[in-house]
């Protein structure tokens, strides 16, 4: 892991050094060899490219390469004079310490400098946005990565049912019958159908959520959602359990209307709830839980006892 944190580093460092806009974000906190054009986080103005005009850095006798410690004598600057007066902010600028090594400093999203690491570079370039209520529903520590990103896919409205691909369907009316949901055959493929108003889904969903010893009167996947915000942020087994439970099912339900439609392959009700249990089943055995008379009720449920 170190390994691949240095490397990140050293590319990081090469990107510094050929792309202005990586300075937006990876900034050198340089003393004594600071380029007066790009690194500018060892004072409050900004890159002196910024401040002074390009033709009196020439005419002072610099070029784009030159750095800040060229501009430091007995620890003192040693501004050209008609840089003092032409540009009188520069006399505010403390003097570096330039027996220092030049640095690589993360910028974060609020402006901080911090060591580089993938956390604060992620952290810095993704989109941020309000926290959603459902959040603790998807994404908490127990999760399987795979189910949740399908439940994120759910609430989002994104899987791909046939009531999304319908508006670019264009054969005469009366030819949709292939849109029709693959279990049960009589209602149109849509998400609020699938989860779990098909008949084939609600058979499997109240077997399954029978072991979570919650209850759970709503059966469809929005009122799950709902109920279960209640009660999400609640590291308990019971909410854990049912977590697992309605991502599991969400999961193996839509793999189950895939294969069918893609492969051609077909599994009854009993084999589906088999799949949900033992992966369930599997990630129980991975946790630990104070115990407690509830817990070794879902131990027995769960056949972990």
């Amino acid at each position: 892991m170190n390994n691949v944190i240095d490397d990140m580093k050293n590319k990081v460092a090469q990107s510094v050094a050929k792309s202005d806009s990586v300075y937006d974000k990876c900034i050198l906190l340089s003393e004594s060899n600071a380029d007066l054009k790009k690194e500018h986080a060892w004072n409050d103005y900004g890159p002196l490219v910024n401040i002074i005009a390009s033709r009196d850095i020439r005419r002072a006798g610099f070029n784009g390469n030159a750095t800040v410690s060229s501009l430091i004598a007995n620890n003192s600057w040693s501004w050209p004079d008609f840089w003092c007066s032409k540009y009188p902010m520069l006399n505010n600028i403390a003097v570096p310490d330039i027996s220092k090594h030049d640095c690589i400093r993360w910028r974060g999203f609020e402006g901080d400098f911090t060591d580089f690491s993938v956390r604060a570079a992620w952290d810095s370039l993704r989109p941020h946005g309000p926290i959603v209520n459902w959040y603790n529903d998807v994404w908490f520590p127990q999760c399987i990565p795979r189910h949740a990103f399908v439940i994120w896919l759910l609430i989002k409205e994104k899987l791909k049912t046939h009531d999304h691909l319908k508006p670019w369907d264009n054969r005469p009316q009366g030819g949709d019958s292939s849109l029709l949901c693959l279990f049960c055959k009589r209602q149109p493929d849509s998400q609020l159908h699938l989860f779990f108003t098909c008949p084939f889904a609600l058979q499997i969903w109240c077997r399954i959520k029978a072991l979570c010893l919650l209850h759970i009167p709503s059966n469809d996947w929005s009122g799950f959602i709902s109920l279960i915000y209640l009660v999400a942020h609640r590291h308990v087994a019971r909410v854990i359990v049912a977590k697992l439970v309605f991502a599991a099912s969400v999961y193996f339900i839509w793999q189950e209307r895939n294969n069918r439609y893609f492969q051609n392959k077909a599994r009854s009700e009993d084999q589906v709830f088999q799949a949900i249990f033992s992966t369930v089943c599997l990630k129980l055995m991975s946790l630990k839980f104070k115990d407690s008379v509830m817990v070794q009720r879902l131990k027995s449920q769960w056949q972990l006892a």
